[in-house]
């Protein structure tokens, strides 16, 4: 073999380790660019249910209609019980989402538990909750098969 054929060769060997270090190099660039990208949505997924539970709130806070309707034990009026359904509703959807989320990898474990708690917060907070819960459970079968409705299952007490 002569010196030429060894130098070329040595500069073969010397590519391909480089092209080998070039692969790993961009490998670990897109595992931490993944990584980033995972993190980034599940804050995403996070702040969207907390900013959903803080317009919940909000809005309980500042509608003295609504509060009296859903501490309201008597009779409710055709529109006391729409604008009780509408609110379960809104709780609903975010249960819903937190379900989704929570099954997706997109919500730590701490904030779906939290979620799951809720449900039973509101049916305690609210007299009629869970009669307008099973309600919504019936007309959503779809959605609302997560164990996180559970508690507004007829079989619940």
């Amino acid at each position: 073999m002569s010196v030429d054929q060894m130098n070329w060769d040595a500069f073969g060997a010397i590519a391909e380790l480089l092209g080998a270090v070039a692969v790993v190099a961009t490998l670990m660039y897109l595992a931490k660019q993944l990584s980033q990208s995972v993190s980034s949505s599940q804050s995403a997924a996070t702040d969207r249910i907390m900013r959903t539970f803080d317009e919940i709130n909000r809005l309980v806070a500042t509608d003295s209609s609504l509060r009296d309707t859903l501490l309201k034990e008597s009779e409710l009026t055709a529109n006391e019980e729409a604008q009780y359904f509408q609110f379960v509703v809104l709780y609903c959807n975010v249960w819903f989402s937190a379900q989704l989320e929570f099954d997706r990898g997109q919500i730590p474990e701490e904030l779906y538990k939290g979620a799951v708690r809720d449900v039973q917060v509101e049916i305690e907070r609210w007299p009629r909750f869970k009669e307008f819960g099973e309600l919504w459970v019936e007309r959503f079968p779809q959605v609302s098969n997560g164990a996180i409705f559970d508690p507004l299952r007829k079989h619940s007490s």
